[in-house]
């Protein structure tokens, strides 16, 4: 999906789905494996989105009822730090 640069945090929007239902959807920077011990670590996914700062790969984990997980590898690179937004003025 192509978008614009930004100066701007992204949102990333993810969803997970299950027959057994879905119990936790986590995401790290970088690219790691479902079975990876850095999940300690991760943060859980609130209301099927994340925000990041910086471009890079993020995985996302999703974690089924049953303890089954599945990644997906999720790339941003439209953060751009030199981009400039218009001021606002207000009466």
């Amino acid at each position: 999906m192509e978008t614009q640069l930004t100066g701007d945090p992204v949102t990333v929007r993810v969803e997970a789905n299950d027959i057994s239902g879905v119990s936790k959807i986590q995401y790290i920077g970088g690219t790691y494996k479902a079975d990876d011990s850095v999940w300690n670590y991760a943060a859980d996914v609130s209301d099927n989105k994340f925000t990041v700062e910086q471009n890079g790969t993020y995985t996302v984990r999703a974690v089924d009822s049953l303890g089954n997980a599945n990644v997906c590898y999720v790339t941003v690179n439209n953060i751009d730090s030199t981009v400039s937004v218009a001021p606002t003025i207000s009466e």
